[in-house]
């Protein structure tokens, strides 16, 4: 099914996409580590990377299992309008109970729920903008996704550095955000009913068969693996970007939670710019490849600054070029990712698996990064190791046959 209201399910689109990336940018950047930091400030470094591996994983399986069960739904209200509601509910109790705890492994069992119900937003989302758009609008439309999600994660860091010493009181008021915005978001996508769909009985085998990765599309794969080296290198630097400032720039944490903000708006502007450029652009020249490989390099190229001067100006300089080549990245990835969808009918769960490249990569991210500062080896290698793997994300892509 193509939209006939194309604004209407950009806009819809649009607030989905920051209704989950804002509290998700602002408790993984911010929140979380401003929280350990507290509970445990010996051991946040390796404490912050068991919860971002662990949270990763829950979110990889999730992205597949959400992606499945949303393609199977028939209901009055469509296939993912009440998985993205739902979704909202159980991230927004998620973020409450992270509010109310100083105990670390209740801390970790809610930071897990909160991924897992991130997901179920996440990927009928996305089903849904290759359920209802054209394929000739399809990199305007991805554009504005693409660029929403940067907003999402540029708003987030900037309001939750603002609650840098009050962490608690931020994760509520971002309890409320991913409560409301989801609702609103499917509110405007106006989702037909497909209670007439044909409907697919629900047996062992079935659950099998959509558990079944898909075979013998090899442009699938190499789309996951450029995803996921992207992803991989640029989380290998966000992810710790409150303590690469305080230990390897040497800020105080005031000044550091400072530095997030101010770099979250320069990402913000950047990525804004490099999003609905490429977009359009991609559109008219009908090629996907070309901006996502340009776009890898560019993110590549941020990390150098850093890497050779730890100072908090280089990382603002990251900040901006990384922030550029995300948007260009963020605006055709997902065009690209949907044109090498292999069955219309599990759009959805192949979406999901694709998925695997971000929970992949921001799972191995935190346990690469903590394993070169554990070794006493400090964070310039990290910035050298993200490098190389970001290029080789990018290359992978031009591996892609079917798409152009």
């Amino acid at each position: 099914m193509t939209e006939a209201h194309p604004g209407r399910i950009s806009v819809a689109i649009a607030i989905g996409a920051v209704a989950w990336a804002a509290p998700s940018a602002a408790a993984l950047t911010v929140l979380v580590p401003a929280k350990l930091a507290e509970i445990a400030p010996n051991d946040k470094v390796h404490l912050l990377a068991v919860v971002t591996i662990a949270g990763s994983v829950a979110a990889l399986l999730a992205a597949i299992g959400f992606g499945m069960v949303s393609d199977l739904t028939r209901s009055r209200f469509g296939a993912r309008s009440p998985w993205i509601v739902i979704g909202g509910v159980l991230a927004s109790c998620a973020l409450l109970t992270l509010s109310v705890t100083d105990n670390f492994a209740l801390l970790l069992l809610a930071w897990l729920a909160f991924q897992i119900s991130l997901n179920a937003i996440i990927s009928p989302l996305k089903a849904m903008l290759a359920d209802r758009v054209p394929v000739a609008r399809l990199g305007r439309t991805s554009s504005i996704y693409g660029a929403a999600t940067l907003v999402g994660f540029a708003t987030g860091a900037v309001i939750g550095a603002q609650f840098l010493d009050r962490p608690n009181v931020g994760l509520r008021c971002f309890a409320a955000i991913v409560l409301v915005l989801p609702l609103v978001s499917v509110v405007v996508a106006r989702e037909l009913a497909n209670l007439t769909d044909q409907r697919v009985r629900i047996d062992a085998s079935t659950m099998l068969l959509a558990l079944r990765p898909p075979r013998h599309v090899p442009d699938f794969y190499w789309a996951l693996a450029g995803r996921f080296g992207v992803m991989l290198g640029s989380s290998m630097i966000t992810t710790f970007q409150l303590y690469i400032l305080t230990d390897y720039a040497e800020l105080s944490l005031a000044e550091a939670g400072r530095i997030v903000g101010i770099g979250a708006v320069v990402t913000l502007g950047s990525s804004i710019v490099g999003s609905l450029i490429s977009g359009v652009l991609s559109d008219r020249i009908m090629r996907r490849k070309v901006p996502v490989v340009v776009a890898s390099v560019i993110i590549a190229t941020a990390m150098v600054f850093p890497l050779l001067v730890p100072e908090a100006w280089a990382m603002l300089v990251f900040a901006a070029l990384s922030g550029l080549g995300m948007g260009v990245y963020y605006s055709v990835d997902i065009a690209l990712m949907t044109e090498v969808l292999p069955n219309r009918h599990w759009r959805s769960r192949d979406l999901g698996i694709l998925n695997i490249s971000n929970a992949g990569g921001q799972s191995l991210a935190p346990g690469i990064s903590s394993l070169v500062i554990a070794a006493g080896l400090g964070f310039a290698p990290v910035f050298a190791v993200a490098m190389a793997v970001t290029f080789i994300g990018g290359l992978s892509t031009l591996m892609i046959r079917a798409v152009k």
